[in-house]
């Protein structure tokens, strides 16, 4: 763990996540702590943590965090090479694999849907759904889509397993906020 005085000599990117919270060091390594009913810190357990501590599945690859969000029980973070990796609950599809079953480490959801090939440059999420911004300004989102929030003209009560394209975003400014509710 970065010593105090270490943490505020270099800028670190922080989040409350709800039930569970967040930080990614300057040399972009996710630290987490809090609820982890749903396996949402990524450390291979639902056993809840009371200090932060990294996720290790991502030092393992060498991935570098550049952004996290997350809801009350699943959690999103952005690498420095643009993928996208998720963990957590998943029974609305918002981990984005293709699946409803929850992960307790992070995966690689890149090679999912309209995601492929895509480099992707902010992440967000709400209670149930996730949406990503890749570097071309398109928007991907995926999860639960019972009140239209995909983007993508529908108002329909189904959940996409995979990301799909929603809107086109241009002049955008990248402002991160979270809600209990969608």
């Amino acid at each position: 763990f970065p010593s105090h005085d270490r943490m505020f000599q270099k800028k670190l990117i922080v989040g409350c996540l709800m039930l569970h919270s967040a930080f990614v060091d300057a040399d972009g390594v996710l630290y987490v702590t809090g609820n982890n009913t749903n396996g949402q810190l990524g450390d291979e357990s639902t056993n809840h943590k009371i200090n932060f501590r990294p996720v290790s599945r991502l030092m393992n690859f060498g991935r570098r965090i550049v952004a996290v969000a997350g809801s009350y029980t699943h959690t999103i973070a952005l690498d420095s090479t643009g993928r996208v990796h998720a963990w957590g609950n998943n029974a609305n599809n918002q981990l984005g694999n293709n699946s409803t079953n929850a992960s307790t480490i992070p995966i690689d959801v890149s090679g999912f849907g309209s995601l492929v090939g895509k480099t992707i440059v902010a992440v967000s999420c709400g209670s149930v759904s996730t949406i990503a911004l890749d570097s071309t300004g398109r928007v991907h989102a995926w999860g639960d889509n019972f009140l239209g929030q995909l983007g993508d003209s529908s108002y329909a009560t189904f959940n996409s397993l995979i990301p799909r394209l929603g809107g086109f975003a241009t002049d955008v400014e990248v402002v991160y906020t979270y809600r209990d509710w969608e």
